[in-house]
């Protein structure tokens, strides 16, 4: 009906091309930085996580555990699992520059949902967000512009909404929930930025020295996020500007974290939804202008609307905060990375006690070395920075946060490095597992306390 579309026009078309292209080179930078380059840590059998521990994790009551969904707990040869993430490659390069992107888009699912789901110790929020995107842009055409076999067709006001209506969980789930004492009294920001594992410490250390400027961002970080929640609901026909700034602020506002905190490519993949939500006026104003699209019959996208339903209910039973519905999926799906709509970050609330492992071996001759950065030993944990790829993050949080399987993983992991350190004829005695814990007081001042743990003696 077209009174519906002109109150609640569809995305446009130009938007959603660049949409694509971001997030397209999101799939092949998180592919080849973050998964194959860690490959024989988390996906091979030999690694940390094999898939017995794998499963393990997936059916135990932590939120961060995904259900066992994936094509590698079964087909788990090293030499299956190198294929299947080479291949993965193929599919997002397609949709990338704009080869029938739709079914990229579909076959790119599959492989991103198998290899999230087969280690899912390593995986965090923007890996979920970043699987919800991909999936919700099926049912959109992102080929009418930018693309090597360029497309014609009308977008979908479903699935434009189903987009939108996405966005909207994403901002609201993680600004709600934040009802703890930091976020109250301002001094969440200055918690944060003492948090070792996810800071750049250099541009935390600096803005440490604001405090006041720190808790004016904690008390305006929750209206900021429920801003740009309910913003990109606002039909264009009454919020085309609004729309624009919206787009504007989301890119300042993560980009600005990214300069502070390491969250892996948050940053990238929160541009890709601020483009995607960029009106058409923008665009004809700087003079590229949309050429007429076919009024194609691609009924099967408005099945984007009872999805997006279905996703809306299963996030309220999730959602500690709101009334909990009971679900309506099967438990195994109800537990997958786009199904599980709480997005969670820093909530409810901030911790002023910060923990991380570091692994410190032990040479023949009596000497240590921080055994991943291969640097001498020390204890106040100056050599984290060998840690803080994404995926490394998210494993020491898992270890630290004394999940029921970390002491199977603890084991795994010492054994796995003495093989690695072995390999680069490093010979090592012994490593220990050594638990460092920052306290931290509400004026931003901090000490640093190192606990020993499990060891094992390199053969």
């Amino acid at each position: 009906m077209k009174w519906i579309s002109s109150i609640f026009p569809p995305l446009d078309p130009r938007s959603l091309s660049l949409f694509r292209i971001i997030l397209g080179l999101v799939l092949l930078l998180d592919l080849f930085i973050f998964r194959i380059n860690f490959i024989d840590a988390f996906y091979l059998e030999s690694g940390i996580i094999d898939t017995a521990t794998a499963q393990l994790i997936a059916n135990s009551d932590s939120y961060t555990s995904l259900a066992p969904l994936s094509i590698l707990y079964t087909f788990k040869s090293d030499a299956f699992v190198w294929v299947f993430f080479l291949l993965a490659s193929v599919p997002y390069l397609l949709f990338t520059i704009g080869y029938r992107s739709r079914l990229m888009g579909v076959v790119s699912l599959f492989f991103l949902w198998n290899i999230q789901h087969r280690a899912s110790i390593v995986i965090e929020t923007d890996d979920r967000m970043l699987l919800v995107l991909l999936f919700w842009s099926i049912f959109l055409p992102l080929d009418n512009h930018l693309a090597v076999k360029k497309q014609n067709e009308a977008v979908s006001i479903a699935g434009s909404w189903a987009l939108l209506i996405q966005l909207f969980l994403i901002y609201f789930c993680n600004a709600f929930p934040k009802t703890g004492e930091a976020w109250h009294d301002g001094s969440a920001l200055m918690l944060t930025l003492k948090d070792d594992l996810w800071i750049n410490h250099l541009p935390s250390a600096w803005l440490t020295q604001f405090p006041k400027v720190c808790a004016f961002i904690s008390h305006a970080t929750i209206p900021l996020e429920m801003f740009l929640a309910f913003s990109v609901l606002i039909p264009f026909a009454f919020g085309k500007k609004l729309r624009l700034f919206t787009a504007l602020i989301i890119l300042l506002f993560h980009w600005g974290i990214n300069v502070f905190l390491s969250f892996g490519f948050l940053p990238l993949i929160a541009s890709a939804w601020a483009i995607a939500i960029i009106p058409s006026g923008f665009w004809e104003k700087i003079g590229w202008n949309e050429q007429p699209v076919q009024e194609q019959n691609n009924k099967w996208v408005n099945w984007g609307l009872p999805v997006i339903l279905i996703l809306l209910w299963q996030a309220m039973t999730t959602f500690p905060w709101v009334i909990k519905l009971p679900s309506v999926l099967p438990n195994p799906l109800a537990k997958t990375s786009l199904t599980i709509q709480n997005w969670i970050l820093y909530a409810p609330n901030v911790s002023s006690e910060i923990y991380w492992t570091q692994l410190k071996g032990v040479k023949k001759d009596g000497s240590a070395i921080e055994v991943r950065s291969k640097k001498e030993w020390r204890e106040d944990g100056s050599n984290i920075k060998a840690y803080q790829y994404e995926c490394w993050q998210n494993f020491v949080q898992y270890l630290v946060s004394s999940q029921p399987y970390s002491d199977v993983v603890y084991g795994r992991w010492l054994e796995w490095e003495c093989r690695k350190a072995k390999q680069k004829n490093l010979e090592l005695f012994y490593i220990q597992a050594h638990r460092f814990n920052r306290s931290i007081s509400k004026n931003g001042e901090s000490s640093v306390s190192v606990q020993k743990g499990s060891a094992y003696i390199c053969p």
